[in-house]
């Protein structure tokens, strides 16, 4: 990976490939004057540009001395970003590298108020009113000062298949996208948690005659418990891979902080992938199998018989006021009254309605509006951000043929969530007693976690907030206050820490600081 930036030169057959390289251009006496690396490719494997490949992840511009050309793959999962005024524009695959070459930095309330309620941010949004997200598919175009962007999702046409055929489809058509991937040796290694998707992986490797080196499997912090640990174990056990065991830290600070600088100030998730991308850099650029998608093809959690029939009626303000979270006096207090008037419940459900419109005549419309927002926008981090740094990473479910099967699909099949268990029982009967680890639980009541966690972010609030222009300082005390002296509060942490400090990190960038004070 490519770790400098050189002023542009002309005619250089030189490609970077390090998502903090950047392209400026200036406007100055009324031309616009160039800066930054020419051209840049970020992608996840040798095929990503190739357009036959069957899993093409990338994204790229060129500048050829008269225009900047941008582009990417249907997915869009490896983000560029960038502004665009009457006298500047930029673009990076980090915000925080657009942040230092001077992007403007309002914050866009009504998709951090989307944000706060759902977790993740919708189509090309973040936190900033003039940073966009290139689309998927994208056409992009900065000439003589003008600026073309087109682009966005695809809705694939129905794909009318009965249940078990449908599964057996799955099920072949995956085995040949894992064979596909054809690993050099056997100097790879699987990440495996205790759900659906890296278990299938797992299993059609060793079904392949491909055996890892070792499963790797990462506790969670201290309060929650670590049953994915556990039936990682057992699944490791009944094949006789060696499987390692990650601790996290006793505290989250460092990961959550350093998490939210790699994704940009983009996500709330992935702060346990920090001890994977630890342990990966003693591996020495190994190749890992990462299980992206499969839940969302094949049983989106939100995903329920009425919400359903309500997209397919087009009863979208319903969808939409069900699916997002209705603590609006907790916002309001986060926000304070000046803030919340631009983040309302109304605003976001307006935003949403906009998002759910795109998807409703998919044929499985929470499939498609997952892929295309939270995995897009949260899940793709972890592969093509956090890991791709450190290992070489394949995802056999962004397979084309994988998805275009999967995506077609109607959505009315998956709204048991067994359709993935079926098949995986189906393909791998020997393995069928294995269990499934359930949905992460609420936290324990470690108060010692927990005291920690609070005294971590009310040091971290009192290094860097100045001004409390996000996250209301009044609020933020009382919690960190109460967390020390009720024990039975404290667990009130495990949602507010992560939130806490995203905002004050986010605080930081807007006043152009180190999100890291201690580094």
């Amino acid at each position: 990976m490519c770790t400098h930036v050189v002023d542009l030169v002309q005619g250089s057959d030189t490609v970077y490939t390090d998502r903090q390289t950047f392209f400026r251009l200036t406007k100055v006496d009324g031309k616009w004057v160039p800066s930054g690396v020419s051209h840049c490719v970020l992608s996840q494997n040798s095929l990503a540009r190739d357009a036959n490949a069957y899993n093409a992840c990338f994204s790229e511009w060129i500048w050829d001395g008269t225009k900047l050309v941008v582009r990417n793959d249907r997915f869009g999962f490896i983000p560029l970003y960038y502004y665009f005024t009457d006298t500047d524009f930029c673009i990076s695959g980090s915000i925080l590298t657009l942040i230092d070459q001077g992007a403007p930095l309002d914050l866009d309330f009504c998709a951090l108020g989307v944000f706060l309620r759902l977790r993740y941010y919708l189509g090309d949004d973040t936190p900033f009113a003039s940073i966009k997200l290139i689309p998927p598919a994208v056409n992009f175009l900065f000439e003589d000062g003008r600026l073309s962007v087109s682009g966005g999702v695809s809705i694939p046409k129905p794909l009318h298949m009965t249940r078990s055929d449908a599964i057996d489809a799955f099920i072949y058509t995956f085995r040949n996208a894992v064979r596909r991937t054809r690993p050099e040796n056997e100097q790879f290694v699987v990440p495996l948690s205790g759900g659906r998707d890296s278990r299938h992986i797992f299993l059609e490797l060793l079904s392949s005659g491909y055996r890892p080196k070792c499963c790797v499997s990462a506790r969670n912090f201290a309060p929650w418990s670590s049953e994915d640990v556990e039936v990682a174990a057992e699944l490791c056990d009944s094949t006789g891979v060696p499987l390692d065991v990650l601790d996290q830290p006793t505290s989250i600070l460092a990961a959550e902080v350093q998490k939210n600088i790699d994704t940009s100030l983009t996500t709330i998730d992935h702060a346990w992938i920090v001890a994977l991308v630890d342990y990966l850099k003693q591996r020495h650029r190994t190749v890992i199998y990462e299980g992206i998608a499969g839940d969302i093809y094949t049983g989106a959690a939100a995903s329920n018989a009425e919400r359903l029939a309500d997209w397919r009626a087009g009863r979208l303000h319903k969808l939409a006021d069900g699916w997002l979270d209705s603590k609006e006096k907790l916002w309001r207090k986060i926000l304070g009254k000046q803030n919340y008037r631009y983040a309302t419940r109304d605003i976001a459900i307006t935003r949403m309605v906009t998002e759910l419109a795109k998807f409703s005549q998919a044929p499985n419309p929470f499939a498609s509006f997952f892929f295309y927002n939270r995995t897009r926008r949260v899940a793709a981090l972890s592969p093509f951000i956090m890991l791709s740094d450190t290992a070489a990473v394949l995802t056999p479910f962004l397979d084309h043929r994988v998805h275009d099967l999967m995506s077609a699909l109607d959505g009315e099949m998956f709204l048991d969530k067994k359709f993935h268990t079926e098949a995986i029982q189906r393909a791998f009967p020997k393995f069928a007693k294995v269990r499934y680890a359930p949905n992460r639980r609420s936290p324990a009541n470690n108060y010692r976690f927990f005291a920690r966690a609070a005294y971590d972010v009310g040091k971290l609030s009192l290094m860097c907030t100045r001004s409390g222009r996000v996250l209301q300082q009044s609020f933020l005390w009382s919690r960190l206050l109460r967390s020390f002296a009720d024990r039975s509060y404290s667990p009130a942490m495990g949602w507010l820490e992560d939130l806490a400090i995203y905002l004050i990190q986010l605080e930081c960038a807007m006043d152009r600081r180190a999100l890291n004070p201690n580094a």
